[in-house]
């Protein structure tokens, strides 16, 4: 039996700046984000899969929107 155990990650912060304030808005919409600055986002959580999911998210929620 293998020693091996995966890293343990401390709560993860991922800092989004979109071009416009309407899209930062938007991704509050989500959540885990909020809204840092006007035109910046902040998507915070204990489990970095699930932040890396919300970031795709808000990434496709603006461009579906900027279509």
């Amino acid at each position: 039996m293998s020693d091996f155990r995966p890293p343990e990650i401390a709560p993860a912060e991922l800092t989004v700046r979109y071009h416009n304030h309407a899209f930062a808005e938007l991704a509050c919409a989500l959540r885990d984000v909020e809204q840092i600055g006007d035109n910046v986002v902040a998507i915070r959580n204990d489990d970095p899969l699930q932040l890396f999911r919300t970031f795709i998210a808000a990434v496709l929620l603006s461009r579906g929107v900027g279509d």
